[in-house]
This record gives structure tokens, C-alpha cells and sequence, in this order.
């Protein structure tokens, strides 16, 4: 067998295969994309996401392809967020177009991704369609048989009768009445003990996310988006917006509409996002003093809601 024949068919076992965590780059012509994700194992979560970059590069004028915009709703994937399209010098003569979405998996289980169909025009004008292979993930989700009941007592050994019997009935009526005395006792602490508001919450979030040090390991982009997730999941939860699930423009839009929220708020969210997106999608530099600084002023907005108490 020649080199070519073991060289595609070691493609086909690869391409059987779930990911692992990386980049898949696949070109088709003067269009690509690059599919990303961070699971280390290559299981994603149903919380995780994945980056898909798509570019086409060809000659000046180059003509704006037609890219997805949604997907239906019976998709396997839904889109989370996309980008403003950019148009940058490629070369003498040659432009190079950029788009990004995220995208979320719907359900568990193995599935596959497959980018839609991309159309452009190549060097001599003549319409072109790229179509794109599928990439499988494994998308996990904790099973029944995973989780352990905690706070069921176990039942004691059975009783056997003997000389002993008033001992024994002594010691389960005393245990008995231990058990109802605690049952009462902690069902009167969990009573006065409040429940931590979603500032509070988000806090405890922001100290664990601090303490990834992604920054300082090279990983910025990452540590912005987890930040990102962190503002939009507390203003989910404080002011039941779909804040998870709206591109930046749809969400500010949100906020302004929103009456619990001051101007001065609405003025930082606004700009904390802008500043969010263009390290995401415009690969912005961000250096590791600049990423705290940042993440400050989000300790302080979420301090502010706790009400300065935290």
C-alpha cells in the first residue's frame, strides 16, 4: 500500500474519534475556520462552549460571503454569541474577512458539529460554496447513578430478642428521641441562617475564578471570558434576564430597558462588555496587570449590589 493510502486511512480513524481539547483548522479554498474548545479531556459540559472562526481571504474588493446567522431549532448546537465581522489587509492587493461565533451544545451525548455551507466569490468573480466535515464531541452531563443521597439515616441492624430486650428497646427509644431533638435543632438553624443573596454568590465565584491565576499563566482571553460568564450569569439571576444566551448588542438593549439597574450601572456594564468583546473577538491584547484591574471593577459593582457588606 502506498503512502497516500495509509495517510487516508489513518484520517478516518482519527476523524472517528472524539476530540480532545484544541484546534481543529479545516480549509476549503480561500475560506476557513478554526474550531476551538478547553475541555482538557475533550468531554464538554453542557455549560461549555466552543469558538468557531471563520475567515475568507481573496483580492481587493473582496465581496462580503454569505455566513450563518442562525441555526434552526432543531439543531444539535445553538449560537450563544457572534461577532461583528472585520476586514483586514491580508497582503499587497488582498483583503482577509473575519467572523466568530460560540456555540453550546442542547443535549448530552455524542454529537456531531458541522459548520453550514459558506459562499463567496473566488479571484475571478465566480461564486463558490465551501462545505465543511463534521467534528464529534462527547457532551456529558452527571447521571442518576453518579449522585449519593447524603442526609438519609440508615437504618439500624435488626433487633435480635434476647435476655437484654429492655437495654435494647431503652437505647432505641433514647436514640429516637435524640434524633427528633436534632432534626428540630437543625431544622431551627438552617431557619435563621439566610441564604446568600446572587451578589454574594457572584463574589464567591469572582475569589475562585482570582484564584486560577489565568492571567498571569498566559491565559487571558480565557480569564475574560470566564469573567464575561460570571457578570452575565449574576444579572440572570438578580434580574431574571436570558443574559447567557444574547449577543452583547441584544443584551445591552436588555439593560437599558431594565429599571433596577442605575444609569451608572448600565454605563459600566456597557463598557465592561465593549472591552470584554474586543479582547474575545478582536484579539486585543491584554496584559495580566490590565485583566485585575478589570476584574476590580467588577468586584466593586458586585460589592456595591451586596450592598457593602461583603
Amino acid at each position: 500500500m502506498n503512502r497516500f493510502g495509509l495517510v487516508l486511512i489513518a484520517g478516518f480513524v482519527v476523524a472517528g474519534q472524539p476530540c480532545s481539547a484544541g484546534v481543529i483548522t479545516q480549509t476549503k479554498g480561500a475560506a476557513s475556520i478554526d474550531i476551538r474548545w478547553d475541555a482538557a479531556d475533550g468531554k464538554l459540559e453542557l455549560a461549555d462552549l466552543i469558538a468557531v472562526t471563520l475567515t475568507v481571504e481573496g483580492a481587493k474588493p473582496l465581496a462580503t460571503p454569505t455566513a450563518l446567522l442562525e441555526l434552526g431549532d432543531d439543531a444539535a448546537w445553538q449560537l450563544v454569541q457572534r461577532s461583528k465581522a472585520s476586514l483586514e489587509t491580508a497582503g499587497p492587493q488582498r483583503e482577509k474577512w473575519r467572523l466568530t461565533y460560540r456555540f453550546a451544545p442542547r443535549e448530552p451525548g455524542k454529537i456531531a458539529f458541522a459548520f453550514p455551507d459558506v459562499k463567496y466569490r473566488d479571484e475571478l468573480g465566480t461564486e463558490q460554496t465551501a462545505s465543511w466535515d463534521p467534528v464529534w464531541f462527547e457532551v456529558k452531563t452527571p447521571t442518576a447513578g453518579e449522585l449519593r443521597d447524603i442526609t438519609a439515616v440508615e437504618a439500624p441492624p435488626p433487633i435480635v430478642a434476647a435476655d437484654y430486650s429492655a437495654w435494647i428497646w431503652s437505647a432505641v427509644v433514647a436514640t429516637a428521641l435524640f434524633l427528633i431533638a436534632l432534626a428540630v435543632g437543625l431544622r431551627q438553624f438552617f431557619r435563621s441562617v439566610p441564604s446568600p443573596t446572587p451578589a454574594q454568590v457572584a463574589l464567591a465565584a469572582w475569589e475562585r475564578l482570582l484564584a486560577k491565576k489565568l492571567p498571569e499563566n498566559g491565559r487571558a482571553e480565557r480569564f475574560i471570558t470566564l469573567l464575561t460568564l460570571l457578570v452575565r450569569r449574576y444579572l440572570e439571576r438578580q434580574f431574571s434576564l436570558p443574559a447567557r444566551r444574547r449577543t452583547t448588542p441584544e443584551f445591552l438593549q436588555q439593560l437599558e430597558a431594565c429599571p433596577l439597574l442605575t444609569l451608572e450601572e448600565k454605563r459600566f456594564l456597557g463598557s465592561f462588555l465593549e472591552q470584554c468583546d474586543a479582547v474575545k473577538f478582536a484579539k486585543s491584547a491584554m496584559s495580566a496587570d490590565e485583566c485585575q484591574g478589570l476584574a476590580g471593577t467588577v468586584r466593586q459593582f458586585f460589592q456595591r449590589r451586596a450592598g457593602g457588606n461583603v
